[in-house]
């Protein structure tokens, strides 16, 4: 018979002397972990026993007795502990802990199995004695967004590593917050934010975190700002030091679109001669409108500038040009007129026409000889105005 002395000594009288005894000591006697798990949807949770004669028996737990999740070792060679995730589609990752370590990362996916995800765990012989299991989901690291205007439908998607594949969030315009729910960073299993927010190209958006304008550390593309980060390639496995902020800590996320502001563009001449316009798109590039005789109209976006072309006829001189009917361009010395061949050019930049709300330019010319010796008024001079002057003398029809 043994006798517990104290918690680490036993001891037995032996009646035989010349018997041989052996001492079997459970360092695992009947496990029976504890089990704590919140929120009623968040796990169900299932234990399957190999025993040592190989057969495999399982119990497992809903909302249930959590004492059906009991552990008596005495047969068991291994031990398998499967979670199952109910509703993953919150975005919201599981927590797993073990005597207050989170053991999450020990877990691997299985397969889809119904809805959800399964996962799973052996469990080492120790890890069983006198432990307590808390599983929940995750919830510290919540990302809020809130989009307002733009006429693209899906603007967010969010992208994020995490043991059960690649969650992506997407979020429309529709001003309703939309959440999600990362998990802490880890270099095996949960290295990578993306983040993608979607506009048309002639909208821009303001991004801001917390109430900080971040729209600068985005990357723009023609119908999107873009920013990706992989956690390990930052000091402290976190953006902190190179953004200003964490990636992976809570945030409310608002992204508003704006769809761009238009300035109408109108240039007229007195001598119906032909007008072009080229608009200077924000990149540089210069975008032609085509020409019309004696007028010309379009439309330009804010950040942009435009070129205004007036052709003129041999014998004509440009008189006069004003801009927005009230300034009177220097003809001579205005550095933004120049004169080619057979035409002026008057550029206006982005910046000179920043504050403007519509830009209209009115030229007039002196059309001196060509007045006088025009006579079929095609705006040239040639041998064609000899021939309808001899006409009109004679009496004959002109056109």
């Amino acid at each position: 018979e043994l006798r517990n002395e104290s918690e680490t000594i036993w001891w037995a009288k032996l009646d035989d002397e010349s018997a041989s005894y052996t001492l079997l000591i459970d360092d695992a006697p009947n496990a029976n972990p504890t089990w704590t798990i919140h929120n009623a949807t968040a796990a169900d949770v299932i234990v399957e026993q190999t025993l040592k004669d190989g057969t495999t028996t399982t119990t497992s737990t809903y909302v249930g007795n959590l004492n059906d999740l009991a552990i008596d070792d005495t047969q068991v060679s291994k031990v398998t502990l499967k979670v199952y995730a109910e509703n993953m589609s919150d975005s919201k990752p599981l927590r797993i802990l073990r005597n207050g370590v989170d053991v999450s990362y020990q877990f691997n996916s299985m397969p889809n199995e119904g809805q959800g995800f399964r996962l799973c765990y052996e469990v080492p012989a120790g890890a069983l004695t006198n432990c307590n299991w808390d599983i929940s989901y995750n919830t510290d690291r919540q990302q809020t967004f809130i989009v307002k205007g733009g006429t693209t439908e899906q603007v967010v998607e969010m992208e994020y590593e995490h043991l059960y594949g690649g969650p992506t969030l997407h979020a429309n315009n529709d001003g309703i917050p939309t959440s999600a729910y990362i998990p802490p960073f880890d270099s095996e299993y949960n290295s990578y934010v993306y983040l993608t927010f979607y506009v048309n190209e002639n909208e821009t958006a303001k991004i801001v975190r917390n109430g900080f304008d971040i729209t600068a550390q985005f990357e723009r593309g023609r119908t999107y700002y873009s920013l990706e980060i992989n956690d390990g390639d930052f000091d402290n496995d976190n953006t902190l030091s190179a953004f200003g902020f964490d990636i992976r800590e809570p945030a409310v996320w608002e992204i508003t679109i704006e769809e761009p502001q238009l300035i109408p563009v109108n240039a007229y001449t007195t001598n119906g001669a032909t007008i072009g316009l080229k608009i200077i798109r924000a990149n540089g590039d210069e975008d032609p409108q085509g020409g019309r005789e004696g007028s010309m109209h379009a439309w330009l976006k804010r950040g942009e500038g435009v070129k205004v072309y007036f052709y003129f006829a041999e014998g004509e001189e440009l008189q006069s040009l004003i801009r927005d009917m009230s300034t009177i361009i220097d003809i001579e010395n205005d550095t933004h007129l120049v004169k080619e061949d057979s035409h002026y050019i008057l550029t206006l930049s982005a910046e000179d026409i920043a504050t403007n709300k519509f830009i209209e330019v009115f030229a007039t010319f002196d059309e001196g000889d060509l007045k006088r010796f025009d006579v079929n008024r095609d705006r040239t001079i040639s041998i064609a105005d000899v021939t309808t002057l001899v006409n009109k003398i004679l009496g004959k029809p002109t056109n």
